[in-house]
């Protein structure tokens, strides 16, 4: 399934968000109860058990949220790449082939429902576009061609 580039941008930045903060706030409170400031009715060794196997899920969690921070310039970038991609095929696409929509019409097909015609159109705009572009991703693929169809049956 295909996922917007700013909807995986902004994943991305929610969970170095979530991540960053939950590990540096469960530091914190793990060195007040490791120095007695938050009082915790514990045996010795539990104490212990507990800070080690909490200290490292928390030093996890902040060592997640920081590189997810440091992966959002990368993320950035290949969004941007990935909308000028899809610009500049929907605009290909919309010039190369303006009477389209008179390739298939309902009485090329058995049915009389206009209906029957999307997946013909829909298989036709994928394969132009294959043609075209053989690199594309299937779901990249899959939704430009929802996004083309839309834009030239809007019925």
């Amino acid at each position: 399934m295909y996922i917007d580039p700013d909807t995986k941008l902004e994943d991305n930045r929610s969970t170095a968000v979530s991540f960053t903060i939950v590990g540096g706030v469960g530091l914190i409170l793990l060195v007040l109860v490791d120095l007695g400031i938050i009082p915790l009715p514990l045996a010795d060794f539990q104490k212990i058990l507990m800070s080690v196997v909490m200290g490292i899920l928390f030093v996890i969690f902040f060592i997640v949220g920081l590189y997810s921070f440091l992966s959002m310039k990368k993320l950035k970038s290949a969004a941007q790449s990935e909308l000028s991609l899809d610009k500049e095929i929907t605009d290909w696409f919309l010039q190369e082939y303006t009477g389209f929509m008179q390739e298939f019409t309902c009485e090329d097909m058995d049915s009389d429902e206009p209906e029957a015609l999307y997946y013909p159109r829909y298989d036709k705009i994928c394969t132009l576009i294959s043609e075209k572009y053989p690199s594309l991703s299937d779901e990249f693929k899959d939704h430009l061609a929802e996004k083309l169809y839309t834009t030239i049956f809007p019925e």
